[in-house]
């Protein structure tokens, strides 16, 4: 009997011991909203002897008030027997309150456990937070803009090179002819005709050929710009809808293309509309774009649940990116090596990561040169949605590596 009640003891100690260590405070109330017991934080964060506290209300100490506050989740949590919580300020600190109702054998409530966290810094480095990305798409905006009025200036004396390129170019046709006709000395002919036959349409030629690469140049900043400071209206969708309309859109192409497309069940998301139909119709035209003309063109577009996100992925088995390409697919007006005959502007992917970006998303790539690619995209989704058991497969890659941790790179250029 006595070493039962020697190792109850310890046990107790033990249990004390385990009780006082713990950083939060931590009270053990009564229904009536007596504090039957403290542990030691009670007097560092509250100012007052975990034994000195015993007995009084818990609003007493924690609120320095007589009555209740009308945000004490207490009867919350005595209505709905689960845990409950509030955020109250005392002495400058911003404290988290946690109430968990403890029930007796015959199920009905008999008090409660209170915990309290003090989360000042959490809320100071939140606030903060929240300051430095307001200032982040302030600046992100005023680049924009400072970008979209830059490229728009910069157009109008481009259009007077272009013009007055072309405009040389006819008056050095009509001086050609006038040379011809002129009575000249042969030799001296002979040599104003070099120079209107050819060294000067090769120089305007020239001339025109980078005023029309500067143009498309300013084009491509001017969309990304746009992209960039557009708004983003998020909203729950139905994916499936939106890549039936880009589908739709891009019949004829994907006709031409002699694409096979096969599209799964898209699970919703949470993002701007117009926002993820530019992602899919992106991909897509890459797909066709980069599509490898010795086999039949396969995409596949697929979306899974992924916890709190869904994950969708375009799969083709094309002519895929060179490894020493994939870091830099994303830069803006980076083309790549592999040789097609149109590779666009290079800023298709550039808008399509600063838009998942701009909708909390993320998105990735996987491929291997000659075997084809697969474009990842994550997005919030249904938290209702359960976790997908599966990988998602692609044509061209049999395994699929999991988000990278943390997820690429935000959009920036």
């Amino acid at each position: 009997m006595a070493d039962k009640n020697k190792d109850t003891d310890a046990a107790a100690r033990e249990l004390d011991k385990t009780f006082n260590s713990i950083g939060a405070v931590v009270w053990l109330v009564d229904a009536d909203r007596r504090i039957l017991r403290a542990n030691r934080a009670t007097e560092r964060v509250f100012g007052r002897r975990a034994d000195k506290v015993q007995g009084l209300h818990c609003y007493e100490i924690a609120h320095e008030e007589m009555q209740p506050p009308e945000s004490c989740p207490f009867k919350p949590a005595l209505k709905s027997l689960n845990c409950e919580t509030t955020e109250f300020k005392r002495g400058g600190n911003i404290f988290k309150g946690t109430i968990y109702p403890s029930m007796d054998e015959a199920g009905r409530f008999d008090g409660a456990v209170h915990i309290f966290n003090d989360i000042t810094r959490l809320k100071e480095t939140e606030a903060g937070n929240e300051s430095l990305m307001k200032r982040l798409a302030q600046q992100e905006k005023e680049m924009g803009d400072f970008l979209y009025l830059a490229t728009h200036d910069m157009r109008t004396p481009l259009v007077c090179v272009q013009g007055f390129t072309e405009n040389l170019k006819r008056d050095f046709q009509e001086l050609e002819g006038l040379l011809k006709r002129a009575g000249l000395p042969e030799e001296i002919k002979a040599q104003a005709l070099a120079l209107t036959e050819n060294l000067i349409p090769e120089s305007l030629d020239s001339v025109a050929s980078s005023a029309l690469k500067i143009g498309q140049l300013l084009s491509g900043i001017l969309k990304v710009a746009k992209a960039g400071t557009m708004q983003m209206r998020p909203e729950t969708l139905d994916a499936g809808a939106v890549l039936k309309s880009v589908l739709a859109a891009h019949a004829y192409h994907l006709k031409t293309a002699g694409a096979a497309v096969k599209a799964g069940t898209l699970p919703p998301c949470v993002a701007d509309p117009d926002a993820l139909s530019r992602i899919f119709t992106n991909l897509l035209e890459n797909a066709i774009k980069y599509r490898d003309r010795s086999r039949k063109l396969e995409i596949e577009v697929r979306g899974e649940p992924n916890g709190g996100t869904v994950v969708y992925s375009v799969a083709d088995n094309g002519l895929g990116i060179k490894k020493p390409d994939l870091p830099r697919i994303w830069d803006i007006f980076f083309r790549g090596s592999i040789p097609v005959n149109d590779k666009g502007e290079g800023i298709g992917l550039t808008m399509v990561r600063r838009l998942a970006a701009k909708n909390n998303g993320r998105i990735w790539v996987e491929s291997e040169a000659g075997k084809g690619s697969v474009f990842l995209l994550s997005y919030r989704g249904d938290r209702a949605l359960p976790r997908a058991p599966s990988r998602l497969w692609s044509p061209a890659i049999s395994t699929i590596r999991p988000p990278p941790p943390g997820g690429p790179p935000a959009a920036a250029w």
